[in-house]
């Protein structure tokens, strides 16, 4: 529930996109955390169970703290005063009706369908890593890390385009989904020759940094090569989720993972030779086939923000002398 008032604050539709409190519930979310962890576990001695508490009652803090910063930005919509409570207006039938419930049902299961598919995908990877002994195994987890930094620093600019594509869509303005995807796709472009200059320059130094056995860091520079490839498909695979996301349509990106995953299974299983070089060309091209897909139902975003568009106009008054001003009076809510 702390994750879904921070969800809230990132997409809500008729509020400026507030990212920076999204990031301070974080904050205290993990601060609360550390801190009660330290006092519960080691301080006072409670072991396990002081640090299960500590992360329970941090959970609890953020969760009150993103409800009152969302109820704090409901007070700055245009159409509340500022003694009026932002909550007495909300029709809770409109909240909790079926049809919402499961559209957000469906949201959350594609979503979930496409988080199986990855882990399907991770665990194979790590499977067939273990037939080709030790020391593969030890090295490509260490590859790995590599691509963990790589969607760590995907998460916040996916998080973003997810914000502001979703409001783009909720006031059909096309043109702003083309902005937010240009932008994505230019960040995406500099962040992944960022990493891939960064493991070129310094990819042996950050194995060394994550192990002290050189004999693993030795097998795993072997095939930092692939690893240089990784960033530019990575950025755009995880860029395209958060747009998808923002649409909400999880069923595209589902389907997208889902080819994914048949292409690795396909590429690393049906070669007659394998090695771990044919397993990195499999995750690779999954990659390529999510973020290549994706690219490709890009359009399906910009129509629906179109017929959202042409629904709103086809709502305004005939002889609205300034239709601008009657589209925003529409998404206005009554007070009714």
């Amino acid at each position: 529930m702390a994750f879904g008032s921070e969800s809230r604050l990132l997409t809500g539709d008729q509020i400026k996109c507030r990212t920076d409190v999204a990031l301070v519930t974080n904050l205290v979310l993990n601060l609360c955390n550390a801190i009660l962890c330290i006092l519960l576990g080691r301080l006072l001695d409670y072991g396990i169970w002081g640090v299960a508490a500590a992360t329970v009652v941090s959970n609890y803090i953020a969760l009150a703290f993103g409800c009152y910063q969302i109820w704090r930005n409901l007070r700055l919509l245009p159409w509340v005063s500022e003694s009026e409570d932002p909550f007495a207006k909300l029709d809770l039938s409109l909240v909790c009706s079926p049809e919402k419930l499961a559209k957000l049902a469906s949201l959350n299961i594609n979503i979930l369908i496409r988080s199986v598919c990855i882990m399907v995908i991770v665990t194979d990877f790590t499977s067939l890593s273990a037939k080709l002994g030790s020391a593969a195994l030890a090295g490509n987890n260490l590859l790995m890390q590599l691509q963990m930094l790589i969607s760590f620093g995907a998460d916040g600019f996916a998080n973003a385009g997810e914000a502001m594509v979703g409001q783009a869509i909720g006031f059909g303005n096309s043109h702003r989904v083309r902005q937010v995807f240009g932008a994505l796709m230019c960040w995406g472009l500099l962040l992944g020759l960022t990493f891939t200059a960064l493991y070129v320059s310094c990819g042996r130094w950050i194995l060394l940094a994550l192990t002290s056995h050189r004999e693993i860091v030795d097998y795993a520079e072997a095939y930092l090569p692939w690893q240089w490839c990784a960033p530019l498909l990575s950025f755009t695979a995880y860029l395209m989720d958060g747009l998808f996301v923002g649409a909400t349509q999880p069923n595209k990106m589902r389907d997208a993972t889902f080819l994914a995953l048949l292409a690795f299974l396909v590429a690393s299983h049906a070669v007659p030779e394998f090695s771990n070089d044919v397993l990195w060309g499999a995750f690779m091209l999954h990659l390529l086939v999510r973020a290549a897909v994706l690219v490709y139902w890009y359009k399906g975003i910009e129509l629906a923000a179109d017929e959202r568009h042409s629904y709103y106009q086809s709502l305004l008054p005939s002889d609205s002398i300034d239709p601008d001003l009657a589209f925003r009076n529409l998404l206005r809510p009554t007070d009714a």
